[in-house]
């Protein structure tokens, strides 16, 4: 499933802000030992590129709120999985209140992902965004003063890419 996104930039670009983000470090993923795990898996055994990290991070328990200038709320948390070629996030509980915008993005905004409106929100409440290369995301909110509700999001899995599965860093994909 393609996720609908507007053409937009993150809040903290287009107002130059200092990102002071609340930082999670996840614990080392060893994936020598995964490698290793996958080269012996019995035939017919699904193919796995990632190690998932079981979490539970949302806007109330994690991330850093802010109050802008022009009265609006902004939300913003960084994650990092030391030696992953990409982070992928899936969600529960999510919803975007219209005229909010959410993105995902490397540090120095190399790769951007979003902007994630209400056009996102399903009935089911699941939502995962893509594979975003390197080992860090920030994933940013802004609801402009004028917006009725609030953002809600449970962050319930970060996958740790261990085989660069999107081949960002050019060696050509592993498929063995």
């Amino acid at each position: 499933f393609a996720q609908q996104v507007q053409e937009c930039s993150p809040y903290s670009w287009l107002n130059g802000l200092d990102n002071t983000y609340h930082s999670i470090n996840l614990p080392l993923v060893d994936w020598e030992a995964m490698l290793e795990e996958d080269s012996v898996k019995p035939q017919g055994t699904p193919y796995r590129y990632g190690f998932k990290h079981e979490v539970n991070y949302s806007p109330e328990n994690s991330g850093i709120w802010e109050e802008t200038a022009d009265g609006g709320l902004f939300w913003q948390i960084s994650v990092t999985s030391e030696n992953a070629h990409a982070l992928s996030f899936e969600y529960d509980n999510f919803f975007i209140p219209e005229g909010g915008v959410l993105y995902v993005f490397s540090p120095g905004y190399e790769m951007i992902q979003g902007a994630y409106t209400h056009l996102n929100n399903g009935n089911s409440g699941h939502f995962a965004t893509p594979h975003l290369k390197g080992d860090t995301a920030i994933i940013e909110y802004y609801q402009p003063a004028e917006t009725q509700g609030i953002l809600s999001l449970v962050i319930t899995e970060i996958i740790h890419d261990y085989r660069d599965i999107m081949d960002f860093s050019g060696n050509g994909r592993d498929w063995e």
